[in-house]
């Protein structure tokens, strides 16, 4: 009996230390204060939708400010959270006029050299935008050799649609692959364009570098995009109503593997679903991130699908992870981007409301998709900076596991740049 309870009572200390040491520790209070940076760059809405860590650990946030109008707006931290002074005018910030129209920078890649390429949007005329491309040298100033005086823009046929690229990866070539929208009047499709480094179209994608995807007859929207292990594109995004994924060989064909078209429309509530971002898990499984919505109330939501386009049943239930992390009457939760973390478990990003506005939401699931307990006590961090709308855009990892999460913060006025860091 005696030796019985001992190896219970051993059993139950472990597991309860073991627990305990696994307990996530919050915000990293050595980045700045108390784990938290605002920045202010413009003299009203200034919003960070992409963030990256270069190998030194400086990061990189890329978004929007508003000066005279809505500008590229980049800015630079070293590894405490403080602006880095080699950066920008010397103060750690860079803003950029596209043209005489609001602009935006919602992706963003960073090289090995310090290097970085952002896409966006420019807004040419009332109405009317256009892809664009940039190169920015490691000091943040525009590299003019690339594209046309440091530009690539795309108008994907109508001097009054509204094309936007969504997001940005690079190919096993160091070739550009944007993601996004293109509008020809009557609708909207999945846009996708792969560039050189120099800016120029990559002529061996779709003939001329461009290819647009029609899932219906309505509006389509791409927003997010990763590259396989044997170069496939994998695209999300969502139609007027469900949550859509498609899969593409190099050379921009439909991959009839994926669900034997190549082309996949999932409706996962009777209101509107959207996904926002995209991983590739350790097993290959295609992990996807975003937004389940009924009616005026939404929630976070993930779903897994296998290579060939199928739902993974094992993940979830049924293969889906809806997520309400608010428990008030005008619920508005969603998933807005993601990372796969040590031990294969999803991290997402995103808002949730807390009855009277707009909080950040930092989560970790399970492998499995369900809430991991040992992440602030019930899988979810929240965060309100002053009371106002706050929102988280972006999400990256750094190599000590460290969390690093961006987007706007609003000062009880306007939205400034903010960012976290959480140490799990």
């Amino acid at each position: 009996m005696k030796l019985l309870f001992r190896l219970s009572l051993y059993v139950f200390t472990a597991a309860f230390f073991s627990r305990c040491e696994s307990l996530s520790k919050g915000l990293d209070t050595t980045f700045g204060s108390g784990g938290i940076v605002t920045t202010a760059i413009g003299t009203s809405d200034d919003r960070i939708y992409a963030i990256a860590v270069q190998t030194d650990g400086k990061i990189v946030a890329a978004g929007t400010a508003y000066e005279t109008k809505y500008n590229f707006a980049i800015a630079r931290y070293l590894t405490n959270g403080t602006l880095d002074t080699a950066f920008g005018g010397g103060d750690g910030k860079a803003t950029l006029a596209v043209g005489s129209g609001d602009d935006a920078i919602y992706a963003l890649v960073l090289l090995s050299d310090g290097t970085f390429f952002v896409a966006g949007s420019t807004t040419v005329s009332s109405g009317n935008t256009d892809f664009v491309l940039a190169r920015f040298l490691s000091d943040g100033t525009l590299d003019t050799n690339f594209g046309t005086a440091g530009f690539a823009t795309r108008d994907f046929g109508l001097a009054s649609g509204l094309d936007v690229a969504r997001a940005l990866t690079t190919d096993g070539n160091g070739r550009l692959v944007v993601v996004g929208q293109s509008d020809d009047g009557s609708q909207k499709d999945f846009a996708v364009a792969r560039y050189l480094t120099t800016g120029s179209p990559d002529t061996s994608f779709d003939s001329d570098g461009f290819a647009t995807y029609a899932f219906t007859s309505g509006d389509d929207t791409a927003r997010a995009i990763t590259i396989d292990e044997l170069g496939r594109l994998i695209v999300v995004g969502q139609t007027e109503t469900d949550l859509a994924i498609e899969r593409l060989k190099t050379n921009g064909a439909l991959d009839t593997g994926f669900d034997t078209d190549g082309m996949r429309i999932v409706s996962i509530t009777s209101g509107v679903d959207v996904a926002n971002s995209v991983q590739i898990r350790s097993g290959g499984e295609i992990l996807v991130a975003g937004i389940a919505r009924q009616g005026a109330l939404s929630d976070a939501l993930l779903v897994q699908f296998h290579t060939d386009g199928s739902t993974d049943l094992d993940f979830g239930t049924n293969g889906t992870a809806v997520f309400s992390v608010s428990s008030t009457t005008s619920r508005a939760d969603a998933a807005n981007s993601m990372a796969i973390a040590f031990g294969d478990r999803p991290v997402f990003i995103g808002k949730t409301n807390n009855g009277s506005n707009f909080d950040w939401l930092l989560a970790r699931t399970r492998f499995s998709g369900t809430e991991d307990l040992t992440f602030d006590s019930d899988g979810f961090f929240t965060l309100d900076f002053a009371g106002g709308l706050d929102e988280a855009h972006a999400v990256a990892l750094q190599n000590d596991g460290k969390i690093l999460v961006a987007g706007e913060a609003n000062n009880g006025s306007n939205a400034d740049f903010a960012l976290i860091r959480y140490e799990p």
